[in-house]
């Protein structure tokens, strides 16, 4: 299953002068496709994610326990990145789940976008499992370069828990990706004021999903806050309305 990537490695490192670092975006755990459980709906919400139907042993995931692949089995993962590190891939952003078969864990959001479902527990559960699997990377690997991801939930407080991480040793950068849309300059006014003032187009990402929603929807994507998507954003509330749904 990694031999693609092995190779690609290696044909990107023939092509570029042999001291330009290399990284990597890696999954560390799979998980299980979920679907929603329409009998848990409610007026204008969709229903709970549940998981969808599964046999075991579980074969086809990436970091996953076979006998219950919603828990991680991080082996096959740190094994791969100590293979890639051989390789001189040094910087490696670490991630988890599919944005399409398990948003609550790729994205962690109390707001899914319109083809998800509602969490079925908080999504501070998710954002701690992020941090575990980067940390596990850096304790089993400390000499290379972690990144981590699953920060955007916390809104004003990420900065806080990205202090704390890499204070702690656990990773050594944090990764924005999406959230960037609705404040692009967040994290150069936090370093200089120490705080981010927000004004018109510039509000720290609410995380509520519809910018994910929009192209989903088959509108172009971009922060609701932003007043160049104001019409976009309109647009998505007449659909979502048509379906029966209300934005929260």
């Amino acid at each position: 299953r990694i031999k693609i990537l092995l190779m690609i490695v290696e044909a990107v490192r023939r092509a570029v002068w042999q001291d330009l670092p290399l990284g990597c975006r890696l999954s560390a755990h799979d998980g299980i496709p979920y679907e929603e459980d329409p009998a848990t709906r409610r007026p204008g919400l969709k229903g709970y994610g549940r998981p969808a139907p599964f046999t075991t042993p579980y074969l086809w995931g990436w970091g996953v326990n076979e006998s219950a692949p919603d828990e991680a089995d991080l082996a096959e993962p740190l094994h791969l990145v100590g293979l890639l590190k051989g390789r001189g891939v040094t910087l490696f952003n670490i991630s988890a789940g599919s944005p399409y078969s398990n948003p609550h864990l790729s994205r962690p959001t109390d707001s899914p976008p319109v083809d998800g479902y509602q969490p079925a527990h908080d999504p501070l559960v998710e954002v701690a499992r992020h941090f575990g699997f980067a940390r596990a990377v850096k304790e089993a690997h400390p000499d290379v370069f972690v990144v981590g991801t699953g920060y955007s939930y916390l809104q004003g407080w990420k900065a806080h828990a990205a202090a704390f991480n890499i204070a702690a040793g656990r990773v050594d950068a944090v990764g924005l990706g999406r959230a960037i849309l609705a404040f692009h300059d967040e994290a150069r006014q936090l370093l200089e004021t120490g705080t981010t003032k927000r004004d018109r187009g510039r509000v720290v990402c609410t995380g509520d999903s519809a910018c994910t929603t929009g192209p989903r929807l088959g509108l172009r994507s971009g922060c609701i806050y932003d007043p160049h998507y104001v019409e976009t954003n309109q647009e998505i509330t007449k659909r979502l309305a048509a379906l029966g749904l209300t934005k929260k």
